[in-house]
């Protein structure tokens, strides 16, 4: 069931996700934040829903640990045709008493954290499954993930690990239907909780619009950034030929005092 931009996803009339959100296929995969879990994954930008498909499996769903594993997060690449998916990261949680059974023989992988509760384990493909001169290989080289991007995109609910990455995400729009090509968007996320001083500029993005279309804009930041107390704002602008031609004029509150992580922009006209 759809209605807008979010809905979710219904199995014999019981729900199995949640808060979907309809993204363009050349925009970048969503963060998984998963309470149930307590996994926190930011995908790297390079990553988007035409080339990465992610798949999350539950207890005997999961091959070779559905006995042991709570969970298992794939992301795999679309290479070929649409019944081709080569792995690019899986993503185990095991709950500590089982991983403390196979310490002996552990499975393959990167332990990337321990939150007393559970262990979370990375696997990373071994080798190219495609010629790597062809264009499969060489956009599935791209697209691979080094361990330590793999430990700086993770983090634990209420647990910051490896200085973990965190991020918010706005789509920009505009009522008119003109494309803007060459034209350049910034995007910025402020700390405005102060009256009468400047705000805190706490993460910023440019981007020119190759296609002149309004995008989804992902900004990243440390998470010690954020302070619960305080208000922040997401505001943007676009400039061609070095001239403003629309702006955002209202606020956008978004992290914290129940503001959401994902929001949208309307740019007005100047």
């Amino acid at each position: 069931w759809l209605k807008g931009q979010g809905g979710f996803l219904e199995v014999d009339e019981v729900i199995v996700a949640n808060n979907c959100t309809l993204i363009s296929a050349d925009e970048p995969l969503n963060p998984i934040r998963d309470a149930a879990s307590g996994l926190i994954f930011i995908p790297p930008e390079r990553w988007t829903a035409n080339n990465v498909q992610v798949d999350v499996k539950s207890g005997s769903e999961i091959p070779f640990y559905g006995e042991t594993a709570l969970q298992q997060f794939e992301y795999r690449f679309r290479g070929g045709s649409d019944s081709e998916h080569y792995p690019l990261l899986d993503i185990l949680v095991f709950p500590k008493s089982a991983w403390t059974q196979l310490e002996n023989t552990p499975p393959p992988g990167l332990v990337l954290g321990d939150d007393g509760q559970r262990v979370y384990l990375a696997q990373l493909p071994s080798n190219n499954p495609f010629n790597p001169a062809s264009k499969n290989g060489k956009e599935f080289i791209a697209l691979q993930m080094t361990p330590a991007e793999v430990k700086q995109a993770f983090s634990m609910y209420g647990i910051v690990k490896n200085k973990a990455i965190e991020s918010v995400s706005a789509k920009v729009m505009w009522l008119d239907r003109r494309l803007y090509p060459g034209a350049v968007l910034t995007v910025e996320l402020r700390d405005v909780s102060k009256m009468d001083v400047a705000s805190e500029l706490i993460a910023k993005k440019v981007i020119t619009l190759t296609q002149g279309t309004p995008p989804t804009v992902t900004l990243k930041f440390a998470p010690e950034a954020i302070n619960p107390k305080h208000r922040y704002n997401i505001s943007a602008r676009l400039e061609q030929d070095g001239k403003l031609i629309k702006i955002s004029d209202t606020q956008t509150p978004v992290l914290t005092q129940g503001a959401p992580r994902e929001t949208s922009i309307m740019l007005k006209a100047i």
